[in-house]
């Protein structure tokens, strides 16, 4: 919902664009807007659109480029016999997961199109096999659902649509949402939650879990989460309550957005359609 929502965003931003500049988007012959191609309402909002596209492009780059540094860093640490062990202990998670060498408590799914599973050595240290297994088996879920290219999708648009407030408490509502869901894939594969429930608890206790820039758009086992999905383990016959409520920022972003859904059809000229499509 919330990729749709940007891609009708991106699509109005780039008629308005297009048709500003003269490029006669979509053969409207300059029929899309109110005002004029030179006018200044019409160049204030096409600087206001250009801005907006900049930043996404930067955010990809700067995604990309984040992306980057950390396969290669954790390509550095890797530890390569206790991947290969690893890989032949869980043929099922089709060899996806990566051991690095590090004292503190690391576990995420990294990569866009082919993600892997990172985990640091430090799990086998402190923690069981089956919490081990919980653990990846949570991971795993992100893989196959290319969770990590999802959250970089929504985290693009959340920059560039900043000016809808309720925005960015509907994209942590969605996250917490996708964490508990690759909890319950989890407990589903292993027919109990005791391990991944022992493995939560010691997360909270502990105070070597470590949080990196990025974050935001990798799927991160010790997230923010975890008292929402401490709950969903106690209570596992009772629905998860992630609140997200009729707040005066979300009636605000609901104007907001139907004012842009108001604008953006008095753009079009309605002599047009009918000529269009009824003769």
């Amino acid at each position: 919902m919330i990729v749709m929502l940007g891609m009708f965003m991106l699509f109005q931003m780039a008629v308005f664009l297009l048709h500003h500049v003269g490029m006669n988007a979509f053969h409207m012959n300059s029929a899309m807007l109110p005002v004029k191609e030179n006018s200044l309402v019409g160049l204030i909002i096409s600087s206001i659109f250009i801005v907006i596209l900049v930043r996404m492009v930067w955010q990809i780059g700067k995604q990309i480029l984040l992306l980057l540094k950390w396969r290669k860093a954790f390509k550095n640490d890797q530890d390569l016999s206790a991947t290969i062990n690893i890989n032949k202990q869980y043929p099922r998670l089709n060899n996806k997961i990566v051991i690095v060498k590090n004292d503190n408590l690391i576990a995420l799914t990294l990569g866009f199109l082919k993600p892997k599973i990172v985990i640091s050595n430090a799990w086998f240290k402190n923690f069981t096999q089956e919490e081990v297994e919980a653990i990846l088996l949570h991971e795993h879920f992100h893989c196959m659902k290319r969770d990590p290219l999802k959250f970089l999708a929504i985290h693009i648009l959340l920059e560039g649509m900043a000016y809808i407030p309720s925005l960015k408490s509907l994209v942590e509502y969605y996250k917490t949402w996708r964490e508990l869901l690759a909890d319950r894939y989890a407990m589903e594969q292993m027919k109990n939650s005791l391990a991944l429930g022992s493995a939560l608890l010691k997360i909270a206790k502990s105070n070597r879990v470590v949080k990196h820039s990025y974050s935001e758009v990798t799927a991160y086992f010790a997230g923010a989460s975890i008292n929402y999905r401490i709950q969903q383990i106690v209570q596992p016959e009772h629905e998860v309550s992630v609140p997200f409520g009729m707040n005066k920022r979300l009636v605000i972003s609901i104007i907001v957005l139907f004012l842009n859904v108001l604008a953006f059809i008095s753009c079009i000229d309605s002599q047009f359609v009918l000529h269009k499509f009824l003769y």
